[in-house]
């Protein structure tokens, strides 16, 4: 179980890993909910160390002036947060805003904003004629003033400075503050820095009464997914995540289309989604992160961006073969298939036309041939032409693809005559509307022909 920083009572003590030689985790003071928030806006937690760290360092011996952020104190403290404190703890410290005198003969008050930073006399709660009001006094100031350092010695630079000279500045020693020389003292120091308020802890502390942090799961860390298809389903998968406490883990999915906004498509404990690709836009693109069962997320896994592919059309089908058309009869015509770019199935539109007239759909079907019926006419040398055109499930059509025109069998062929090849075939003369005219077999036939007079 857990719950947010922000249930914790100020004065509880948070454990945070440190990586520092001897050093595992470390406790932190929950030192002021809501900090600064007309600088930081609601919601940042002030912790702080419980301990000074390990040497007494010079509040100045860089530019020797008592302006704090040119001090050393203030890198000191900066660059102690970067050496020991992780990725995640870092992400979530982020930045604070915070007042501080501007120092070196400027006694004004400036807003400065660091990782980490020192307390103010005026945070601890004490005063000094000499020390600006830098903040506010913090709620714990009273256990702020008892740390001590490693040997259990007491006192710690502030980062105040005595605005009466440009050399001096604030140290806290036996509930006073007193200014002293910024070059040639050395003095222990503690930082502060602030969380999240929604950061995640344990329900409850350990038997030394301290909280921890509750990591997320790692992030996953591949993502992949097919050629986007628009309106189409799209298999997304990524590689699974660990949680570093055993628990169950939430895969969230996020789409963003072109530059957009990243808006969720799902989630699920399963490492693989499928996801309809929207109707418009040019560039698809997906992440996931973990969640485990605190709701501690981890960070993004992005993928790479791809072309949405629109509907392609079918390939141009072979040209339409054909012969021997009889009025009134059904003729085969044949063709060479299409292929669709999304392997979608294609179905083809058959059209005829007689001499220089109209098309006319003849036919629609899924079969590289079929029959198209060949019309009475009432002249000769009446031609007819068939052309092909394939069509996709979306609708998308190829270009059309033109036989070559043939000539009507208009009193050419009367009637069909039974006949087997290899059996003898009779052909007489006779007339037919007042002209002579013969019997014949279509062209490449063989047969026998036995003739009568």
């Amino acid at each position: 179980m857990a719950k947010r920083l922000s249930s914790l009572p100020e004065g509880s003590k948070i454990k945070i890993k440190e990586d520092y030689p001897g050093i595992d985790t470390f406790p932190y003071y929950v030192v002021d909910h809501n900090y600064e928030p007309q600088l930081n806006g609601a919601g940042r937690t002030l912790m702080a160390r419980t301990q000074s760290f390990p040497g007494s360092p010079q509040w100045n011996h860089l530019t020797k002036n008592n302006a704090y952020s040119e001090s050393s104190i203030d890198s000191t403290c900066v660059e102690q947060a970067n050496r020991r404190f992780d990725d995640f703890i870092l992400k979530n410290i982020g930045t604070t805003k915070f007042y501080c005198t501007a120092g070196n003969g400027d006694s004004s008050v400036e807003v400065i904003e660091r990782v980490s930073f020192v307390v103010s006399v005026t945070e601890i709660g004490l005063l000094d004629n000499n020390a600006n009001v830098e903040g506010t006094k913090l709620p714990i100031s009273d256990l702020l003033r008892e740390i001590k350092d490693s040997n259990g010695s007491s006192g710690f630079w502030t980062r105040s400075p005595d605005k009466s000279t440009n050399n001096k500045a604030f140290s806290y020693y036996n509930n006073s503050v007193s200014a002293h020389e910024v070059e040639g003292v050395y003095t222990p120091l503690f930082m502060l820095f602030t969380f999240p308020e929604t950061l995640v802890v344990s329900d409850s502390p350990d038997s030394d009464g301290y909280y921890t942090i509750k990591y997320p799961p790692t992030v996953p860390e591949s993502i992949s997914f097919g050629e986007p298809h628009r309106g189409e389903p799209l298999q997304i998968t990524c590689s699974e995540s660990t949680d570093p406490d055993g628990s169950s883990i939430t895969y969230v999915w996020e789409r963003q289309i072109d530059s957009g906004e990243w808006t969720q498509i799902g989630s699920g404990t399963e490492a693989s989604i499928v996801d309809i690709v929207p109707e418009n836009g040019e560039k698809y693109n997906v992440r996931v992160k973990a969640r485990n069962a605190e709701g501690v997320e981890s960070e993004y896994c992005i993928g790479t961006a791809k072309d949405i592919i629109y509907n392609q059309p079918p390939t141009t089908p072979g040209v339409p073969q054909y012969k021997y058309p009889i009025p009134g009869e059904e003729m085969p015509v044949k063709w060479q298939a299409s292929t669709d770019p999304e392997n979608r199935t294609v179905t083809y539109i058959v059209e005829t036309k007689l001499g220089d007239g109209e098309w006319t759909q003849a036919r629609e079907t899924p079969e590289t041939s079929c029959l198209v019926s060949v019309p009475q006419v009432s002249a000769a040398e009446t031609m007819i032409t068939v052309r092909v055109k394939a069509k996709d499930q979306e609708g998308a059509e190829s270009a059309y693809s033109t036989g070559e025109a043939a000539e009507i069998l208009y009193h050419k062929v009367i009637r069909k005559i039974p006949w087997q090849q290899g059996k003898p075939f009779k052909a007489r003369q006779y007339t037919y509307n007042g002209k002579k005219q013969y019997q014949t077999m279509r062209e490449g036939a063989l047969a026998g022909i036995e003739a009568e007079p």
